[in-house]
């Protein structure tokens, strides 16, 4: 239960977020934001009970009533976005109430309960405050506390595509520097970031927890690629739950996929290609390590190496316990063959390790796991540990040294902005 409760005007009903309802279907991954949750409520009168229609998304979060009480306002994640829907208390579909595609954060209502006021910002837009009635969306900027620091000529892209075992449409966004060039082809960095119930839609010039700058990477000549992948919040619930015993699997495979994808555009230099991920994107940087040589480096954040061993270090096991179907003892055999260190013989792509020490979830002993057997086999490799609480750098002034330790590497091991290909 997310206790974000809220009592209705008329004060007969006290509603809630639940995973916890009479229709649900038995899905295998019981964890908050990956199983599926409704609004529901309970009578202050006779203590009777009932749900409110699903977001399409089924991952609702209450913002609270309509000031007649007949509906409440909630927001959830749709795709790439975040909208915010009234659901009725008649049963009637979720109607979507934004438009647009933005990153919401910190939706509530006024004191007058007439309006919402929110954060909002999109790859493009830093974040400010808005309003909006409540009758119809109609959003006004009431902040200007950021100047957008980005180039006018920034190419941002929607890109489509299947996944291998056909299950599911996917997307993501590529977003191309500019080039003085006619028919450049960009070395391209592939971005895995951690699972979150946030959009992607981070505002590109953001200096944020972890050590990674979008904007300076496009200033250097690099085109990026955020991909979708199951287990993501934003397309459902049986999307998310996809990630069930297939860590590793099909959400490596959907990734590859829309690269493939980007390539096919012909804006990208196919022979020079970086993959970059921090927390559960950093464990699929480290399997990627174990699969193909396709890269020219691989730079694994915060990665889980050893599944057995992050689970006697972690202090919160529930959610890889949950999607590996139990504890390892129950399937140790699986366990086994989804940990990248089982596969050190395929590790032979340059590699750089960040990791924060100690960590909130993962401690540096995973990135100590990769670095002994990528340093005894003679592969080009780094580890660089950054000393603070936590599992992200949450102070700017480590998030910058760790940026300069990226850049530092991709100059040594990838292609430079200089030599970027043109298509003849």
């Amino acid at each position: 239960m997310n206790l974000n409760m809220r009592i209705s005007p008329d004060g007969k009903w006290l509603a809630y977020t639940t995973t916890n309802f009479p229709e649900k279907s038995q899905n295998p991954i019981p964890l908050y934001q990956m199983d599926a949750s409704r609004v529901c409520l309970i009578s202050l009168q006779d203590n009777q009970k009932r749900c409110l229609a699903p977001t399409p998304n089924e991952n609702p979060e209450l913002i609270g009533w309509k000031k007649d009480g007949k509906s409440v306002f909630v927001a959830d994640q749709e795709g790439i976005s975040d909208q915010i829907y009234e659901v009725s208390l008649n049963g009637e579909k979720a109607t979507k109430f934004t438009q647009g595609e933005q990153s919401f954060q910190l939706a509530q209502f006024n004191a007058a309960g007439d309006a919402i006021i929110y954060s909002s910002q999109n790859l493009q837009t830093p974040a400010e405050g808005y309003i909006t009635p409540i009758d119809r969306f109609l959003p006004e900027k009431i902040t200007s506390l950021s100047t957008p620091n980005l180039p006018s000529h920034l190419s941002i892209e929607k890109v489509k595509w299947k996944s291998k075992d056909k299950k599911f449409d996917l997307e993501g966004i590529v977003i191309y520097p500019n080039s003085s060039q006619e028919k450049t082809l960009f070395p391209l960095m592939i971005l895995l970031k951690d699972y979150s119930s946030q959009s992607t839609l981070t505002y590109l010039g953001k200096l944020g927890s972890i050590p990674l700058s979008p904007l300076r990477l496009l200033r250097k000549g690099y085109a990026l690629f955020i991909p979708t992948r199951r287990g993501e919040n934003g397309y459902g619930v049986q999307f998310r739950q996809a990630l069930y015993m297939e860590l590793g699997k099909g959400d490596f495979e959907d990734i590859m996929a829309g690269i493939e994808a980007v390539i096919e555009g012909k804006k990208v230099d196919p022979t020079n290609l970086a993959l970059w991920g921090w927390g559960y994107g950093g464990y699929l940087s480290a399997w990627t390590l174990t699969q193909t040589a396709r890269f020219k480096t691989i730079i694994v954040g915060q990665g889980i190496a050893n599944l057995i061993s992050q689970i006697g270090t972690t202090t919160k096991p529930d959610f890889l316990e949950a999607v590996m179907g139990g504890p390892f003892w129950k399937d140790l055999k699986l366990w086994d063959e989804r940990s990248p260190i089982s596969y050190v013989k395929n590790m032979n792509t340059p590699t750089l390790l960040q990791y924060v020490d100690p960590g909130e979830v993962i401690q540096k002993s995973q990135g100590e796991e990769l670095y002994f057997p990528l340093n005894t086999r003679g592969v080009a490799t780094e580890m660089d540990t950054y000393v603070m609480d936590g599992n992200e750098l949450n102070k700017p002034h480590m998030a910058l040294f760790g940026i300069q330790d990226l850049e530092n590497w991709l100059e040594k091991y990838f292609v430079a902005p200089s030599s970027i290909k043109t298509e003849k």
